[in-house]
C-alpha cells in the first residue's frame, strides 16, 4: 500500500511540473506586471507549490488560480515580492 501511495505522489508531482511549464508559457505582461489568471484542476498542495515556484521565478508576478477539488471550489492568489515595493499612487486633487 505504501508503494502505491509513493507512485501516486510521484505521478501528481510530474503532472504538477507539466502544468507549471504550461502556465509559464501563459504569463502575459499587463502594465509591467506579469499576470496569470488560470483555471487549474490540481490538488491544493500541488497548486500551492506551483504558486510558490512561479512567484520565485518571475519578478512582478500576480497570479490567480481557480479550480475544483473534491467538488469544492478553490482559489489561490500568488504575487511576487517585487509588487510589494511598487510606488503608491499620488493622492488625487479633486479640486478641493
Amino acid at each position: 500500500m505504501a508503494e502505491l501511495q509513493k507512485q501516486i505522489e510521484k505521478f501528481n508531482h510530474e503532472k504538477a511540473m507539466q502544468v507549471k511549464q504550461i502556465l509559464k508559457d501563459k504569463i502575459s505582461s499587463v502594465k509591467g506586471i506579469n499576470f496569470l489568471p488560470e483555471r487549474v484542476d490540481l490538488d491544493p498542495a500541488s497548486l500551492k507549490d506551483i504558486g510558490f515556484q512561479l512567484k520565485a521565478e518571475n519578478e512582478r508576478l500576480f497570479a490567480v488560480f481557480t479550480g475544483e477539488n473534491d467538488g469544492k471550489a478553490m482559489m489561490l492568489v500568488a504575487y511576487s515580492r517585487g509588487l510589494d515595493k511598487r510606488k503608491k499612487p499620488e493622492p488625487r486633487n479633486n479640486g478641493a
